[in-house]
């Protein structure tokens, strides 16, 4: 790989290069890493160019003409986003290569070594950690997010504020952990996994319609559409399809043949929560991820990773986004004639009793936890400590804090308004969560030796569960959803299961209905 370094002289004379358009590099240091885009006589634009790409992180202070010490080399650039491409402060797709254009992988910054990265801008994010803080939440719950850095950006020379560095969704053990898929894995097991699909809008036509709903269209993320085989993309489409169809149907809620069969409760879950709790308003209709593995690993379609998080938070004016009572998931696309609507399941399984119960006590859980008050509280003032040690260099950058800009419906007029206004509304909003889902999550109840009631009708013996009259079939899952544990007839062993609250469902009959309830198991 042909790398060269920027040096301090080659950064100096670039500072000639400064025009309308571009600021002067500050003085001083920043405790941010700062990164170097050089094009050249080129311009960035929607399609690639192959320009100087640079990282400098220096220990106490890493000045906007200090060697990249942290990377040095190329990368293909163009502009990045739908809606933030027409803005003044423009996001940036980024794929590492070498000085001819051929693709390379890199850690950045110790996040996983790849090659495609984005520097988003987040420009109507006057807090300009929404995105940031969005991703930190996702992660506390156990699942993948994109991993970033605040940092500040240096093009040709000028001074161009604060972005997020964040890795790319891409297929890697690291990011999205499926299978590599190639063109001929079209037979038996190899075809089942690994794809990558996103909800959006069609406006490359590289996916399909759903056929339940003509405001819904899906995209083929990975493989992309020209390297899918016509059979990888009609088994993909013919599962979601099938998902869709089990969801229409009046046993969608059907422990055998409805949802659970096709997806991976716990994934979809986790992802509904963290949508919720940022009150992100594009969260389900737009940039949303999906992911499907190998039936051997696995199997069942899985939502996310999240992503695109900045108009969250209170932020936006549009679909009662502002408002920290109300779902997301309720919006209807239809009453405002929005064109890209949130997929009709959605709604269906949050108001599912089984899954409503799951989410319930999923919220719960991790509000003792990685998501309590503290923890949180924690979290958000630390990115907001990063991101206010460079927020006057980006704001003298763009001078728009007393500013209303699209979507934002308040302006504090400071940058320090701007954090306490989205702590104060992620306050309010956790709070409103709390009313709507603490009591959904029943108390769990433990293993009697005498049977009381009507649904309580189990009792320990020998590390068994036994019923008075036997069940036909009996499970039992973790109450976050992610793990079948056990599953029996008449009766059950969980001499072995570790301690906690599960889920025991049980059928007394064929055809019957199932009964439910947490047990905490000691």
């Amino acid at each position: 790989m042909n790398h060269s370094s920027m040096t301090r002289s080659s950064l100096a004379s670039l500072l000639l290069l400064c025009s309308a358009g571009f600021a002067a590099v500050p003085a001083g240091t920043s405790s941010l890493p700062v990164v170097h885009l050089e094009t050249g006589k080129d311009s960035i634009g929607n399609e690639g160019i192959v320009v100087r790409f640079g990282i400098a992180d220096h220990a106490g202070g890493t000045g906007f003409a200090d060697p990249t010490n942290a990377y040095s080399g190329f990368a293909d650039v163009n502009f990045h986003g739908t809606s933030s491409s027409g803005m003044a402060k423009k996001s940036y797709a980024i794929e590492l290569t070498d000085s001819v254009g051929n693709e390379t992988k890199a850690p950045l910054l110790g996040m996983s070594s790849e090659s495609k990265w984005v520097l988003v801008a987040g420009f109507p994010d006057k807090s300009l950690i929404r995105n940031a803080f969005g991703y930190a939440m996702a992660r506390a719950t156990g699942r993948y997010a994109p991993r970033n850095r605040l940092v500040e950006l240096v093009l040709n020379g000028g001074y161009e504020g604060v972005y997020l560095l964040v890795e790319r969704i891409q297929r890697d053990a690291q990011r999205v952990d499926v299978s590599k898929l190639d063109s001929g894995d079209t037979l038996g097991d190899a075809l089942t996994g690994g794809y990558i699909l996103r909800v959006d809008r069609p406006s490359d036509g590289n996916g399909w319609t759903s056929p339940r709903d003509s405001l819904v269209y899906i995209q083929y993320q990975y493989p992309s559409e020209r390297k899918l085989s016509i059979r990888q993309k009609e088994y993909i489409r013919s599962y979601v399809d099938g998902f869709e169809d089990a969801m229409s149907s009046a046993g969608f809620d059907h422990p055998d043949t409805g949802y659970s069969r096709w997806i991976d409760v716990g994934s979809f879950v986790d992802y509904l929560l963290l949508q919720e709790l940022v009150k992100n308003v594009d969260g389900y209709r737009l940039s949303g991820y999906l992911h499907k593995q190998k039936d051997s690993k696995g199997g069942k379609l899985r939502a996310g990773p999240v992503w695109d998080l900045d108009f969250s938070a209170g932020m936006p004016d549009y679909y009662n986004a502002w408002k920290p009572a109300g779902w997301v998931y309720e919006w209807d696309a239809r009453t405002t004639r929005d064109r890209s609507a949130i997929p009709f399941w959605w709604k269906k399984l949050a108001n599912e009793q089984g899954f409503r119960s799951t989410m319930a006590c999923r919220w719960n859980d991790l509000r003792q936890g990685e998501w309590s008050d503290p923890a949180w509280r924690a979290r958000f003032d630390s990115l907001a400590e990063r991101a206010g040690s460079a927020q006057a260099r980006n704001y003298q950058r763009w001078d728009v804090l007393k500013k209303k800009m699209w979507p934002e419906v308040h302006v504090p007029g400071t940058y320090q308004g701007e954090i306490d206004t989205m702590k104060n509304w992620l306050s309010t909003r956790i709070a409103w969560i709390d009313g709507q889902l603490a009591a959904k999550c029943p108390a769990p109840i433990g293993v009697r030796s005498v049977v009381r009631g009507t649904d309580d009708v189990f009792r320990l013996r020998e590390g068994r569960l036994e019923w008075g009259v036997a069940p036909v079939r009996i499970r039992l899952v973790a109450h976050h959803g992610r793990t079948i544990a056990r599953e029996g007839r008449g009766t059950l062993d969980v001499a072995g299961l570790g301690p906690g609250v599960w889920i025991v469902s049980w059928q007394r009959a064929p055809g019957e209905a199932w009964t439910s309830v947490p047990f905490l198991k000691k």
